[in-house]
């Protein structure tokens, strides 16, 4: 690490200490680290593999693309108790999941945090079950690496860390840092299970969750909600697609989904939207399921429609989409590396009407 680096972490005066601090018990942490990993060795892979704990926390996007694995783990291996550890925000996505043995709860938020992981009731409750496999779904995180631990699995898969550290331990079989160099989420993942000694099929189905209202011919859904400010596209641009289509009569109906109700994109009534509120991920999935196409920006609603099965435009200025954009049938994704407002409300016009002739085209499902 340079000295300009060094200083550019310095932001306040307690970081002159607080930084040297760090850097030592990163640096001891990795001493020990390789000092441990010369005497310890994995355990043995179980002989008979009857249980398997797949850990996904985060966001819902992360949870829909878990989807197809667990569809596959169940068909290929029928007798195979499979369970799922979520947390409160993401475990809604897992109740549309067919072939489950378990979803497991668990708030990270709770009592003293990472401290007291080891005694929450979940941890516990999946340490009882003395699972055979325990894959710890993701990137590398010493969060992933505890809760693998503290649930006590017989064999952990898991990404270790760039520099090696003492979480990295945790894991029998440990995968290199930045590994699988995979195409998209969804097969990342999958080589995570492959490396865990269970089979996968070389192409995954697309995600699917089961849709509980028929989709109404016309119906649009405008997601425009999201985290980063990269993609948040103008509102003037939404509103001008939504009139423009609306004068057309290329849609019979505009839903408007909205985190809460004081999102700025309320304006879009205004345009012709219809505001529909929803408590939670399973009242957006009963309400956005009646609607033929959705325009949304990136983020776990692309996911969760995509899965639907309608078709999916969606506007991204984050220059990653071709590693995250939905694992599904009916997808057209427009993307401008930071700068997604040059994204012209003509293309986004015309991919929507592209989606509704595509969707309309293809035999049910």
């Amino acid at each position: 690490m340079g000295f300009k680096s060094y200083i550019d972490r310095i932001k306040k005066p307690a970081d002159i200490i607080k930084q040297p601090w760090q850097d030592f018990e990163r640096l001891l942490s990795r001493g020990v680290y390789w000092g441990l990993r010369r005497i310890c060795r994995p355990r043995p892979y179980p002989e008979h593999v009857s249980s398997v704990l797949l850990i996904r926390r985060n966001r819902l996007g992360d949870a829909v693309n878990l989807l197809p694995l667990i569809a596959a783990l169940h068909q290929r291996y029928p007798g195979l108790q499979i369970h799922v550890m979520a947390n409160p925000y993401n475990c809604a996505i897992f109740e549309y999941a067919e072939g489950l043995a378990g979803l497991h709860v668990m708030d990270e938020d709770w009592r003293f945090k990472k401290l007291s992981w080891r005694f929450h009731p979940t941890i516990r409750a999946l340490r009882e079950k003395n699972l055979d496999l325990v894959i710890a779904m993701g990137g590398y995180s010493s969060a992933l690496a505890q809760l693998s631990l503290w649930i006590g699995g017989k064999f952990n898969v898991g990404v270790r860390s760039a520099k090696g550290g003492i979480f990295d331990l945790v894991y029998d079989r440990p995968l290199p840092y930045g590994s699988p160099p995979g195409d998209c989420h969804v097969n990342d993942m999958a080589h995570l299970v492959r490396a865990a000694g269970l089979e996968l099929p070389p192409v995954l189905p697309p995600t699917q969750i089961r849709r509980p209202a028929a989709a109404q011919a016309g119906y649009l859904a405008i997601c425009p909600d999201v985290e980063r400010k990269q993609s948040r596209y103008p509102l003037e641009y939404y509103a001008e697609i939504i009139e423009t289509l609306i004068a057309r009569q290329a849609v019979s109906k505009v839903l408007l989904f909205l985190r809460n109700g004081n999102s700025p994109y309320r304006a879009l009534e205004k345009s012709g939207a219809a505001w529909q509120p929803t408590r939670d991920v399973p009242s957006f999935i009963e309400a956005v399921s009646q609607c033929q196409c959705v325009l949304t920006a990136e983020g776990g609603s692309a996911h969760v429609t995509g899965a639907l099965g309608q078709g999916v435009v969606v506007l991204s200025g984050m220059g990653h989409q071709s590693y995250w954009r939905p694992y599904a049938r009916h997808v057209r994704v427009l993307e401008i590396k930071d700068n997604v407002a040059a994204i012209k409300p003509a293309d986004v016009i015309e991919a929507i009407l592209a989606m509704q002739a595509s969707v309309a085209a293809a035999p049910a499902e």
